[in-house]
């Protein structure tokens, strides 16, 4: 709820009141409010234009009667209870003290407030000084006659016995837009209404008859067309002898003051129809004679019949709802003891069980001394505004739980690519905390090789080109993990079609991506097999065939030195064969997980003379030297069938591009976390840029030996996987015709 202090002038929100301080401030009539008391609430600019103050805060809250003569006291009380009986008292003459040794003649006229003004008095305050002067001047003085007439700040005219037109100011010539010889000589009743002018032909006689002061309301109809609404206040004058002279009159244009009383009430209907669509009321409380007025629209706010009980606090504190009526009591008290207008909500609760929420404003009036004589305030029914807000807080609260909770990672983005909101799903997918992610700009994110396309499809969005995408991409975790991710981005727009925020949904199917690579290296492996089969072990069985058939079609033909070398070249064919079907039997093993994998502590440098062992008839071939650099104690955890066939693929490819002559040495070093294996050769060497080929499934690379040794391109493939089997990794470093070095590392396993 709203908490006092928070408010607007509630006098100008009141029945009626927005049109009636307008009327109030720019009528051509100076205006006063009173209380019933004759205190003074207020006064209009025009009171103080006219010079009859010079500001009004010096009266506000003062007695009038310190304004009047003494004279003038007791008929002024009397005609304003006269006033709040009747509704009217027509004009009146007092004297009116400016505070000075100067005097200035005014006439009232009293009207009883309206609903919206009740138990107050509307005073309408004229200045008749120049009238007073004109009619009580001598006769004699003509010049000084002539100078008031001509200086009148008003319309000004002079009458004959008759009623005709002795002579008009110019005042009067500019009011009705008449020229002055076509107004000189015709009886003033020529210019008025016909009703006008039967009432003025009546009074004027009469007032002759009786010597009395001529006061009356004509309608003068005006050259160009249109009526003027005027009030002539005048008085017939006689000479020493009591001759007829003239009859001096001054004319006032009351034709908007005369509207004034009907425009307030007109607005005070309008007013009324607005508060029932608006459903806002107005209350007031004369604290002095502790009287409660409410409006039609209080009462059906309240949920009561207007008029079915007199307004009574003890009435409107019951329907307060009992969680509220203390606390908004307190805010009127409060409001009263520190002089502060309030601003608050606060719930009624009607007989049938509803709730309504209504936003009260009060302000307080205090008189001179202090003392609060008036509260005033208005009452809104916003029960359909809260509600809306209440399920618009409801609906964002549902929205925001399935927000948070979804398991699907969703973000918002403005249109600068600042993230603004991600749920939980988000931040797990990607490692950051909500937090650090409205720090980072989206692209940040992106893997940097597909910024480009997103960054094409998001300026699409902008220009009003599409207003949704959907792409499989890359996104760098905090840890620098690659996360694919299925990303659908929606755009929310403004009433003009311009973008206020990106909404994006990530899937994240990193794990559908590695499945697809693995389904690739599948298809891969599966065509480097038959590769295998169609090739590389036909050829050494098809060698095997055609030297085993020489030999046995030519046996009796060939010498014992061919015979041999025939025979070497068949044993040649059947080893390569042998080692091509021993890597095919692992690598397949390998492929359908079957190979067991039991870790164990091993003397690694037993392990490599165990390999050496078995491979030292082909160095004994080549003419190549075996040598043994790795520790003699030096303990390693490994699979000792997975480690010897990674030592005895590498060794053996040592020695077959090896040059006769050379050697093969396997060091090995104790590194932190790992233990660093190296088997170098000095041979033929590989080209770097090919030496990544060496262990891909997918990139067939083979070469021949130094001895035109061929080999299948298995075993090294076969050493990645058994190295990365035991956690490690595998790579070389080479140089054309200098050799190469195959390192490996395996976690050092401490014991």
């Amino acid at each position: 709820m709203k908490k006092p202090g928070e408010t607007t002038d509630i006098f100008y929100s009141a029945e009626g009141g927005l049109l009636f301080h307008e009327i109030f401030e720019l009528a051509p009539i100076g205006i006063i409010l009173l209380t019933p008391e004759g205190l003074i609430l207020d006064c209009n600019d025009y009171f103080i234009k006219a010079g009859l103050i010079t500001n009004k805060y010096i009266i506000i809250g003062k007695d009038i009667l310190g304004l009047l003569s003494g004279n003038d006291h007791v008929k002024f009380k009397n005609n304003i209870q006269e006033a709040l009986k009747s509704n009217y008292i027509k004009d009146q003459e007092y004297s009116l003290k400016l505070g000075t040794e100067e005097t200035r003649a005014v006439s009232m006229s009293l009207i009883n407030g309206t609903s919206s003004l009740q138990n107050q008095v509307v005073v309408y305050v004229k200045d008749i000084t120049p009238t007073k002067l004109i009619v009580n001047g001598s006769a004699q003085e003509d010049d000084y006659l002539h100078a008031l007439f001509e200086k009148a700040p008003l319309p000004y005219q002079s009458l004959d016995v008759n009623g005709n037109i002795i002579d008009v100011n110019n005042l009067w010539i500019n009011e009705f837009e008449y020229d002055k010889r076509e107004v000189l000589g015709k009886n003033f009743g020529d210019f008025l209404t016909e009703e006008s002018k039967q009432k003025y032909l009546k009074n004027f006689v009469s007032s002759f008859l009786e010597k009395t002061v001529l006061q009356d309301e004509f309608e003068i109809i005006k050259k160009e067309g249109g009526k003027v609404l005027v009030s002539l206040n005048g008085q017939v004058y006689f000479n020493k002898k009591q001759q007829f002279v003239c009859a001096n009159c001054i004319l006032t244009n009351i034709t908007e003051k005369r509207n004034l009383h009907q425009r307030v009430r007109e607005s005070e209907e309008r007013y009324k129809e607005a508060q029932a669509l608006v459903r806002l009321g107005y209350w007031e409380e004369d604290l002095v004679n502790n009287t409660l007025f409410w409006t039609d629209e209080i009462y059906r706010i309240l949920g009561l019949e207007p008029q079915s009980a007199p307004p009574d606090n003890n009435l409107f504190k019951a329907i307060v709802h009992p969680d509220d009526r203390e606390w908004a009591m307190d805010c009127y008290y409060q409001s009263v003891k520190n002089k502060e207008p309030y601003n608050i909500i606060y719930r009624l609760l009607m007989k049938n069980g509803e709730i309504r929420y209504v936003n009260e404003l009060c302000k307080n009036i205090y008189a001179d001394n202090g003392i609060p004589v008036r509260s005033i305030g208005t009452m809104l029914d916003v029960t359909d505004r809260i509600n809306a807000e209440m399920a618009l807080k409801e609906s964002e609260d549902k929205f925001r739980s399935i927000f948070e909770s979804a398991n699907t990672a969703i973000g918002i983005i403005d249109k600068w690519n600042k993230i603004v909101t991600v749920n939980q799903a988000f931040q797990d997918t990607l490692g950051y905390s909500s937090d650090e992610l409205q720090k980072i700009n989206i692209k940040q994110l992106s893997h940097p090789e597909d910024v480009d396309k997103e960054v094409v499809m998001l300026e699409e969005m902008k220009a009003d080109k599409r207003d949704r995408y959907r792409i499989e991409k890359r996104y760098i975790s905090q840890s620098g993990n690659v996360v694919w991710v299925d990303l659908a981005v929606a755009v929310i727009r403004d009433k003009d079609r311009h973008p206020l925020y990106f909404v994006g949904v990530l899937n994240d199917i990193t794990e559908r991506k590695l499945a697809e690579q693995q389904l690739k290296e599948l298809v891969e492996t599966k065509d480097k097999f038959f590769s295998i089969i169609a090739h590389d072990l036909k050829n050494p069985f098809g060698a095997i065939l055609n030297f085993s058939e020489l030999l046995h079609e030519n046996a009796k033909m060939y010498s014992s030195d061919q015979v041999v070398h025939m025979s070497q070249l068949i044993n040649n064919s059947a080893q390569l064969s042998f080692e091509l079907l021993d890597n095919l039997l692992y690598w397949a093993r390998s492929q359908t997980n079957r190979i067991e994998f039991i870790p164990q502590k091993l003397n690694l440098c037993e392990v490599v003379n165990d390999v050496m062992q078995l491979l030292g008839s082909q160095a004994i071939n080549k003419r190549v030297e075996l040598e043994n650099q790795v520790p003699e104690h030096l303990i390693i955890h490994a699979d000792n069938n997975l480690l010897k066939s990674i030592l005895r693929n590498l060794i053996s490819n040592a020695i077959k591009f090896s040059y006769s002559g050379k050697k093969v040495t396997v060091h090995a070093e104790k590194l932190q976390t790992y233990i660093e294996i190296s088997v170098c050769d000095y041979g033929v060497g590989i080209d770097p840029q090919k030496a990544e080929q060496l262990f891909r499934i997918d990139s067939k690379f083979s070469t021949t030996g130094t001895a035109k040794e061929k080999g299948t391109g298995l075993g090294l493939i076969l050493c990645k996987e058994f190295v990365e089997r035991h956690g490690g990794k595998i790579w070389v470093e080479s140089t054309n015709n200098k050799g190469c070095k195959f390192k490996f590392q395996i976690p050092n396993h401490k014991y």
